[in-house]
């Protein structure tokens, strides 16, 4: 992503989050003044739309639904999926992380994780090398390469075809 775009983003997220502190603060007067209330769906387009801190912000500023950590626990929730995105978009379309993650002491390392459908489960898998560290090490692959549940034969690990770079 450039540079431009970044500043943009940010640009976005501000606004967004002051949009989502000012939207439940509106909806908090209106409670006080027994006017009509802001529609719930309302209340949930600034986190979904990136205000997720101004909305996690504005629900302890005034005290928003306290008494229900349901809608708390969903806010918290929409931050998690919108920062595993991220993650995930800086790792596809960053050209320095289209490679393994070099660590600070030059070894190569990558997670592998899996999910099941319903994507209500997600998991990072465990190197039963380092069962104290989720990291595999590329210099320490050998095959059969096992993972706590799969079974992978030499040649099976390939970069997606989107990686590869252009020649």
């Amino acid at each position: 992503m450039g540079e431009i775009m970044r500043m943009y983003l940010c640009i976005y997220l501000v606004l967004i989050n002051i949009a989502a502190v000012v939207v439940y603060g509106v909806d908090k007067h209106r409670e006080k003044v027994d006017a009509k209330r802001l529609p719930k769906a309302l209340l949930w387009v600034p986190a979904v739309a990136g205000g997720t801190i101004g909305t996690l912000l504005a629900v302890t500023m005034f005290r928003y639904k306290s008494k229900k950590p349901v809608f708390p626990i969903g806010i918290a929730a929409i931050l998690a999926v919108q920062i595993l995105f991220v993650l995930g978009w800086e790792l596809l379309y960053n050209p320095a992380a289209n490679s393994p993650l070099i660590r600070k002491d030059g070894k190569k390392a990558f997670l592998l994780a899996q999910g099941f459908m319903p994507a209500q489960q997600f998991h990072v898998l465990c190197n039963n090398a380092h069962l104290s560290d989720p990291w595999y090490y590329v210099d320490e692959i050998k095959y059969p390469f096992n993972t706590p549940e799969y079974t992978f034969g030499e040649g099976s690990f390939r970069r997606p075809v989107y990686l590869k770079k252009k020649q």
